[in-house]
């Protein structure tokens, strides 16, 4: 489609020397007014020739190629201002463009930039997300965002965050001073802070001192003049002493109204101590019962026994609670001393249940192959107290030197006033408490 001719302009015709073949415009150019912009299919015109869009803006273009059929048009004129002849960023200055083009490009790390020659167009995109993931604190680890936003919030007491929409900012600062306001000791009252700083120091005069580590921001506290190894004590002033550095054996032994002594403890008669590094070893250096000897017999039942008036009888004491060595038969009730020494006996014998009244007379011994021990309260005999106390008893140790061989045995001895023989006698236990009562015991001493 061809536009209408400007009247009254004279143009060159095509033939030389008056025109250039098509290679050069025809002189005086040509100017065309539409009411649209041309296309790469309005190609029937000279080069050089002009094109104006009459409805506003009006926008005006060159045609500068006619290439097998396609006409380029090029603005020159546009509501836009016309061709782009530099970009300007946030710094750097203006950039003008190299072989009639600008590069706009991403820096390859965050952002990049992709041109479509197709649409005239430049996309740009971040690498990556493009946006924060996480964020991550001192501890507690990485908070993801909620609905593409993460909260940077103060406690509200001591840190305070104040955001700004406008400028894309979080302020945080410190709630108060941001610094420590006082510090409060046992007593006194509280300390505000000279010049910025607080100075917490030791008592050294009673050996406590403070260190301070700028480094570290590290406060120590020690104790100081101690003694290596040695107990420390407390005084009236408040100070820390040391009592002393105790040797194998020592305690701390108090005195009333001083310091305590480190002193070792004093073995008593038959007692032998031992100090040694963190040890002390009491020992029993007296003679003890021999372990080989020992034994403990009693009567476990009611045992009827008949006497005849005059004659010793011995007792039972058929069970035993231990018979260490074997050397108390319970079948004879005779015990029989292993070794020659000396020897402990213990007797307790309750007898009750006499069945003539008119017994009034007994005697208790301890009969040995070296002699016999009277154990009644008698001599030789006990009366009871009256005709109708039809019961006695005696509980008696005695210690006996004996040689290995010798026996020991319990017998008692009970006169009828009547001459009555053969009188039944009843008992030497029975019940738990009376067979208690009723022992016969001995072990070695020396």
């Amino acid at each position: 489609m061809s536009g209408p001719v400007i009247p009254n302009q004279a143009q060159l015709n095509g033939l030389n020397p008056l025109a250039y073949m098509g290679v050069r415009p025809t002189s005086p150019t040509l100017l065309l007014v539409e009411t649209r912009n041309p296309t790469i299919n309005d190609k029937n015109y000279a080069l050089g020739t002009f094109w104006m869009n009459n409805n506003s803006p009006y926008d005006i273009f060159f045609l500068a190629n006619l290439n097998q059929g396609v006409a380029t048009w090029i603005p020159i004129s546009t509501s836009s201002g016309g061709p782009v002849s530099e970009l300007t960023s946030n710094s750097g200055g203006a950039v003008p463009p190299l072989l009639g083009n600008i590069n706009v490009v991403g820096d390859g790390i965050t952002i990049t930039g992709v041109g479509n020659p197709a649409t005239n167009t430049i996309t740009f995109s971040t690498i990556g997300s493009g946006t924060v993931d996480s964020l991550t604190g001192n501890s507690g680890g990485a908070v993801s965002p909620l609905a593409g936003n993460i909260n940077v919030v103060g406690d509200g007491t001591t840190v305070n965050v104040v955001g700004n929409p406008g400028t894309h900012t979080l302020t945080i600062s410190a709630v108060g001073l941001g610094v420590v306001e006082t510090i409060t000791g046992n007593s006194g009252g509280a300390v505000s802070p000279s010049g910025g700083n607080i100075n917490i120091v030791g008592d050294i005069a009673n050996n406590i001192t403070i260190v301070d580590n700028p480094g570290t921001h590290t406060l120590t506290a020690a104790v100081t003049g101690t003694t290596n190894h040695s107990l420390l004590i407390g005084n009236a002033s408040g100070s820390i002493s040391s009592l002393g550095v105790a040797t194998n054996g020592q305690l701390p032994i108090g005195s009333t109204g001083a310091n305590p002594v480190l002193s070792t403890l004093t073995a008593g008669t038959g007692i032998s101590i031992t100090n040694g590094a963190g040890s002390i070893t009491i020992t029993n250096t007296g003679t003890n019962p021999a372990s080989s000897c020992s034994f403990f017999a009693y009567n476990n039942a009611d045992v009827n026994n008949f006497f005849t008036s005059g004659i010793f009888v011995k007792i039972q004491f058929p069970a035993t609670l231990f018979n260490v060595g074997a050397n108390y038969n319970t079948g004879t009730y005779i015990f029989t001393a292993p070794n020659t020494g000396m020897y402990c006996f213990q007797i307790a014998v309750a007898i009750y249940g006499l069945a003539d009244s008119t017994t009034n007379e007994y005697s208790l011994q301890l009969a040995t192959t070296g002699g016999n021990y009277l154990l009644s309260n008698g001599s030789p005999y006990a009366e009871r107290d009256s005709v109708t106390a039809n019961s006695f008893g005696c509980n008696q140790t005695q210690y006996v030197s004996m040689t290995a061989g010798d026996t020991a045995q319990v017998q008692y001895l009970i006169n009828n006033a009547g001459g009555t023989a053969n009188a039944n006698l009843s008992g030497q236990g029975g019940t738990l408490g009376a067979q208690y009562r009723t022992i016969f015991s001995g072990y070695q001493v020396a």
